[in-house]
């Protein structure tokens, strides 16, 4: 019997949980995961770059995740992204605490709904008629489910949380804080909505991905595995293309379809389509990204002209 704590691993254990390559000894403890500040001595951290197996050589850290072909003093597991297998450690190390099984006495819950029995239904939590809980959910306190909604296996409607009638979110997923799901929305599995979203009544397909205080109008549609960062506003009808993204503050505008795997900067405002592929666009209104820098460069060109003119008169 292993003397070590349950949650600790050794250099080949890394290297199986992140399907990395093992440099030095695969018997090597890993007690803990941790990045450079607040380091704990022997603990396993990650670097992308030269300067930062320094950084991490010059720390107390006792193991590195680096990219291939990496050369360092310290025990290394080598991996193609080592931020990805950084995050899945800390996974490991860190596993999100589940929520107790059963219902609490001061939820609400309609005969007609049904929980399954390992689920959560947290304090003053309110589930309408005819709602589905599915296995392994958590519904957290003042969360409300009104009728017909229908949350999939596993998924997690966080504090304050509402789901109008007939939402229905997949497997796997999650509904932050205080977020506002207008009724009839779709949800696919795997999708995450951060906190104090509004989403009107609209399609979300599987994996995306939705930052804080997103916003998306009725009638529009997201793609697969889409993106919408922070503050970002995707209007009524839009479409949103598999793999696309609309960075912090973005807009699409009403009816407007942002092409798969096109990117929308920062405060951009997409007004009319754009084409699929892996172009950034930028500005308002959206240009192709290098306009977009030419069109500030002749800005600047106008503002210094202007500046010589008040002063030569």
């Amino acid at each position: 019997m292993s003397d070590r704590p349950e949650t600790s691993l050794t250099l080949e254990d890394v290297a199986r949980l992140v399907g990395g390559v093992v440099h030095g000894d695969p018997a090597f403890p890993v007690p803990a995961a941790c990045g450079l500040d607040g380091m704990q001595p022997g603990a396993m951290t990650f670097a992308e770059n030269p300067r930062g197996v320094r950084a991490a050589e010059e720390s107390l850290a006792g193991s590195l995740l680096a990219p291939a072909g990496t050369t360092s003093r310290l025990p290394t597991v080598q991996v193609g992204n080592p931020r990805l297998a950084f995050a899945l450690l800390l996974e490991h190390f860190h596993p999100p605490r589940r929520a107790p099984q059963g219902v609490h006495c001061t939820a609400t819950v309609h005969p007609t709904a049904v929980v399954a029995p390992d689920s959560h239904v947290g304090p003053c939590a309110v589930l309408g008629p005819e709602v589905q809980v599915g296995p392994g959910c958590e519904v957290h306190a003042r969360a409300v489910l009104e009728a017909r909604s229908q949350i999939g296996p596993g998924t997690r409607v966080l504090p304050g949380a509402f789901l109008g009638a007939g939402c229905q979110v997949g497997r796997d997923g999650l509904v932050g804080p205080l977020t506002s799901l207008a009724a009839g929305t779709v949800v696919g599995d795997d999708v995450e909505i951060g906190a104090r979203c509004r989403l009107d009544r609209c399609t979300i397909e599987t994996g995306c991905r939705l930052d804080n205080l997103v916003r998306i109008g009725e009638g529009a549609h997201v793609g697969p595995c889409a993106i919408l960062v922070s503050q970002s506003y995707l209007g009524p009808g839009a479409r949103l293309g598999r793999y696309a993204i609309l960075a912090a503050q973005a807009m699409a505008c009403a009816g407007v379809t942002v092409g798969e795997g096109a990117q929308v900067a920062g405060r951009a405002r997409a007004t009319t389509d754009l084409p699929p592929g892996q172009a950034a666009w930028a500005g308002d209104p959206a240009v192709p990204h290098r306009e977009e820098l030419r069109r500030e460069a002749r800005r600047g060109q106008a503002l210094d002209l202007v500046r010589t003119l008040r002063r030569n008169r």
